[in-house]
């Protein structure tokens, strides 16, 4: 929840600094909060399924550091048990991107891991957007919510529909 109280503190300080926003600081945070967390989803996702030259950063580098996030979990809990045993084995050797990467995005591709993943970032981003329907609506408003639905419709362009 590193990324998400980034976000929400970052949002609720806007809320403070802005004219008459104090009041609605719960609101901004919540927002920055669901955010926050819609968009490590997705960075979780491209770190497993991103070209790395397109994303201008590594690959790989939470799996190979031993992080495990949303899409591996969600593959792991609903591969049959003779693919988590295999799985199992690649980790505990140590994970080898050059010889075990190709298996691994076939892992998290085969079983739910970008799709579940996908819907979890897109519910959090439409839970980001309703702390803000209390609000006025404002220009700036609506680039947050245009700033929410674009953490995750990123994930899309580069995954398709998934």
């Amino acid at each position: 929840k590193k990324t998400a109280s980034l976000f929400a503190a970052s949002c609720e300080a806007g809320a403070l600094l802005g004219e008459n926003g104090n009041g609605n600081r719960k609101c901004f945070s919540s927002f920055g909060e669901n955010i926050g967390l819609a968009y490590q989803i997705t960075d979780d996702l491209f770190d497993y399924l991103a070209v790395e030259e397109s994303l201008g950063k590594p690959v790989a580098v939470d799996l190979v550091n031993g992080k495990i996030t949303l899409p591996f979990i969600t593959s792991y809990k609903n591969a049959p048990d003779h693919v988590r045993l295999r799985i199992g084995d690649i980790l505990r050797e140590g994970f080898d991107r050059d010889r075990s990467w190709n298996e691994m995005i076939s892992f998290i591709e085969n079983y739910g891991g970008v799709e579940y993943s996908v819907e979890m970032a897109r519910a959090l981003s439409r839970k980001a957007k309703t702390f803000l329907s209390p609000l006025e609506t404002s220009p700036e408003i609506d680039l947050l919510c245009y700033a929410a639905d674009y953490i995750v419709e990123r994930v899309a362009d580069v995954f398709g529909s998934a």
